[in-house]
């Protein structure tokens, strides 16, 4: 092999070593639920294997359910406050797992938490952020299984318009990591009965528990209120 031959591949070797590596510094680099405010020993929490679900089991038994898609890059469990908060109110929650936290990886994480639950007559499709984007795609492939779905930071990529689902959509009014054009550009692709709430002083990350989020904007209320704000007007929208 002459030494021509030779740098050219070991230039070679050393850009692919380093899209890798970058790739994999990129992926590996998420936002992590702040475990002050997680309850990591809930007693109504599970991490199902199965399903690769993290479940919040209402008291009681229930017939609805809530499939809970988290946002890019974003530790599922810093959702738990809020749908704890869900669970609470006599739905079965199941926070997915995603693979390198990227909801975009699994689109169909649904599947087997459906099948698993053959009780559950009422199914919710909900996500933040890509997250939201990924539950509206599964949504629009599984309109048989699913009754309703709950965007927060987010939007639908899919035309849902003709549908008869019940959607929700919630931003919060300093949210600047969503991009309100296209936001508003897809709001048409959403059902005509969608119910729409702007969060006044909420941003991007404060549906979740961790931490502020790179560009977002700044919150002039806390995240405990953006959450009570946020199941309130999603219970008052679907069980109408």
């Amino acid at each position: 092999m002459n030494k021509k031959l030779k740098k050219i591949l070991l230039i070679i070797f050393c850009v692919v070593g380093l899209l890798f590596g970058g790739a994999y510094w990129y992926i590996s680099d998420y936002y992590h639920a702040d475990t002050t405010v997680i309850s990591i020993n809930n007693q109504n929490m599970i991490y199902d294997e199965e399903i690769e679900g993290y479940v919040l089991k209402p008291q009681g038994e229930t017939k609805k359910g809530i499939i809970f898609y988290p946002g890019a890059k974003v530790d599922e469990l810093a959702y738990e406050p809020l749908m704890q908060k869900l669970s609470q109110q006599g739905y079965l929650c199941i926070l997915a797992k995603m693979p390198f936290h990227f909801a975009v990886l699994k689109i169909d994480a649904a599947d087997s938490m459906i099948a698993k639950y053959k009780d559950i007559e009422e199914w919710y499709m909900m996500g933040h952020s890509l997250g939201g984007a990924m539950a509206a795609q599964y949504t629009s492939s599984h309109l048989n299984d699913i009754q309703g779905l709950i965007l927060l930071g987010a939007y639908s990529t899919e035309d849902l318009s003709s549908s008869s689902l019940k959607v929700v959509s919630i931003y919060g009014s300093e949210d600047h990591v969503l991009n309100h054009e296209k936001y508003q550009n897809n709001y048409s692709l959403l059902p005509k009965s969608t119910k729409e709430m702007i969060i006044m002083g909420g941003n991007h990350a404060q549906f979740g528990n961790y931490g502020c989020q790179s560009g977002d904007g700044q919150a002039t209320i806390s995240s405990q209120q953006q959450q009570n704000q946020t199941v309130q007007f999603i219970l008052q929208s679907i069980q109408d």
